[in-house]
């Protein structure tokens, strides 16, 4: 696949890498020329590194071989459990395999520490004081310049400490996260900074024998949140009404599912009776369900998320004035939108923008993205598919 600075301007590199995804209904999107040139390709699981708050942190990015280069792909980010490794939980969930099939990429972080650990509150604040948080925001930010993906389907799965890592990312990150689906997860307190402002789905795996992270709470270690009360808060903050619906699926599997929740947000969750601290990869005893082709299957049923986005890096921070032009009309014709941001920071960054409705209601497809500010210039082609 073709490296994405391959046009850049003299002080300010911007891309667009990522559908910017209007109502469901009207089913509009912004691609980005650079970001999807439509050169085609993927990669294999690799290891690569990133500096992340001064530290240089590693990873592994798949994406799909038979990716097309021009549509945007939904992104899984997937944390390993306490004291594991990236590589060893792709080996054991077969994670990649699912993603390379269904058209994820797929992003392995890998912890940090002497008993590799995520910074996902309680306990494991002592284990690790590392910024996974904003580790996570430095990875989806360099995987949305560099590659197509979609900055709008975002989503963290995770085993044990990792789940945890996903429940936290939800409640920090809903500008980012759609949806969480973590396994037999190690549930702490709430986050301080739990955010209400945007729903995010939930799918989880928990067994009830579950001796590491009990299902009832507690716990060898410390104490960790009852399943069913971390259920609920959950669904109170998703917006689903305090009523279940629960199906036993089999002797040992019951599915619960919250009712009256918003238009595209589910919670749901699994009990695996006798079941425990495990990654339930293969069908459960007596059931066609399987842990992540379950997962799988739950994260592509997400609606397109109601809001837009497009990824853009600056070499310097400062105020920027975008201005959306016909690309078809002379010299652009008069703006048809326009967007004042300011960015703190260089690099790498997410600006959300809801395409206005008289765009969406024009025949319009074809646009400029005119951008200045800090004293540099330059455009970006964005196309609205039908």
């Amino acid at each position: 696949m073709k490296r994405l600075f391959a046009r850049s301007t003299a002080l300010v590199a911007a891309v667009v890498a990522a559908e910017i995804l209007g109502a469901l209904a009207v089913g509009a999107a912004w691609a980005g020329e650079a970001g999807c040139d439509g050169s085609g390709g993927g990669i294999p699981l690799t290891k690569r590194s990133i500096n992340s708050g001064g530290i240089e942190r590693t990873y592994l990015l798949q994406v799909p071989a038979r990716h097309d280069g021009s549509t945007p792909l939904p992104v899984i980010l997937n944390f390993h459990g306490l004291g594991s490794i990236a590589h060893d939980k792709e080996k054991d969930v077969e994670v990649a395999s699912y993603a390379e099939r269904n058209g994820f990429a797929l992003i392995v972080p890998q912890g940090i520490g002497t008993k590799t650990a995520w910074n996902s509150g309680g306990v494991f604040s002592v284990i690790t004081h590392a910024d996974d948080v904003r580790f996570a925001r430095d990875l989806l930010d360099e995987l949305s310049i560099e590659f197509c993906v979609n900055p709008t389907r975002v989503f963290s799965i995770g085993k044990s400490n990792g789940g945890g890592m996903s429940d936290r990312l939800g409640c920090e990150m809903p500008d980012r996260i759609m949806a969480i689906a973590p396994v037999s997860g190690a549930y702490t307190e709430r986050p301080k900074k739990c955010s209400k402002r945007r729903k995010v789905s939930v799918l989880e795996f928990h067994g009830d024998a579950d001796e590491m992270t009990p299902y009832k709470g507690g716990g060898p270690i410390h104490m960790f949140l009852e399943i069913p009360t971390w259920l609920r808060d959950w669904a109170r903050r998703s917006g689903c009404s305090g009523m279940v619906k629960k199906r036993k699926i089999a002797g040992n599997l019951t599915k619960i599912t919250y009712r009256k929740c918003p238009e595209g947000i589910k919670v749901e969750h699994y009990r695996v009776h006798d079941g425990g601290h495990w990654w339930f990869d293969k069908p459960i005893g007596g059931t066609n369900v399987s842990t992540t082709a379950r997962i799988i299957r739950f994260l592509k049923s997400r609606p397109t998320s109601s809001y837009d986005s497009f990824a853009v890096k600056v070499a310097r921070p400062g105020r920027y004035v975008f201005k959306a032009l016909s690309a078809t009309a002379d010299n652009g014709g008069e703006p048809k939108d326009s967007l004042v941001r300011r960015f703190d920071k260089s690099g790498a960054q997410i600006v959300r923008w809801p395409i206005p409705k008289k765009i969406r209601r024009s025949k319009l497809r074809d646009f400029k993205l005119m951008y200045r500010g800090s004293g540099d210039s330059g455009e970006v082609h964005l196309r609205i598919a039908k």
